[in-house]
């Protein structure tokens, strides 16, 4: 592990295999890998709940992002059915990078996904159809035969991303296409919350 840190210091990367830290290559290069380990460090990048909270900074990478998300999800997602709440989430005019940084954010977990749900705003001055067409295209390119739901309401106002209904659930502080806009936080919503929102959900049809 001494000979990592060092390689990494001195710019050492040929040859480096740091596929412990990241085993799905999702970094893209061994350079931005080595950046996010010098950010964390090795000992927490290696632990197993790696984060406990994180805030978004104005000009945040949106690959850098992405992996923090990948690191919560893994103590979020228990099930095979992901229900991402956002109100905004189809309300961009980025239909390319946009739904890919998105759904680099998720794409770990949706080969082993049966459905994704995503419950956002009613007001359709806020939803771009292109938009939605990129997210279901790009998911389904990576597993075909998942279900995609669309549910629209005025009920909720935060961001969420719920992976099961026991244990925890993630709360976001900014719409999905504003983070590293302004300051906002990723953190866990704590089991009771988590529970509660899946009863709220049900008893209004939802999931």
């Amino acid at each position: 592990m001494a000979n990592i840190a060092k390689d990494i210091t001195n710019g050492n990367l040929d040859g480096l295999d740091l596929k412990i830290f990241e085993p799905d290559d999702s970094f893209g290069t061994k350079k931005a890998e080595a950046d996010w380990l010098i950010k964390v460090g090795i000992t927490q990048a290696l632990s197993d709940s790696k984060l406990l909270e994180h805030l978004v900074v104005p000009g945040a990478v949106r690959a850098d992002t992405s992996v923090i998300f990948k690191i919560f999800l893994e103590q979020v997602v228990t099930s095979s059915h992901l229900i991402i709440i956002e109100n905004y989430i189809f309300n961009s005019n980025d239909a390319v990078n946009y739904p890919v940084f998105f759904v680099n954010c998720i794409r770990k977990f949706i080969p082993a996904l049966d459905q994704i749900t995503f419950i956002y705003t009613d007001d359709n001055r806020y939803i771009n159809n292109p938009i939605k067409v990129q997210f279901d295209a790009l998911i389904k390119a990576i597993k075909s035969t998942i279900i995609i739901e669309y549910k629209q309401t005025n009920l909720f106002h935060d961001r969420f991303i719920l992976g099961g209904p026991h244990g925890k659930g993630l709360i976001v502080g900014a719409s999905f296409n504003a983070l590293g806009n302004k300051y906002s936080v990723i953190d866990y919503l704590q089991p009771p919350d988590n529970e509660d929102l899946y009863i709220e959900l049900g008893n209004h049809g939802l999931i």
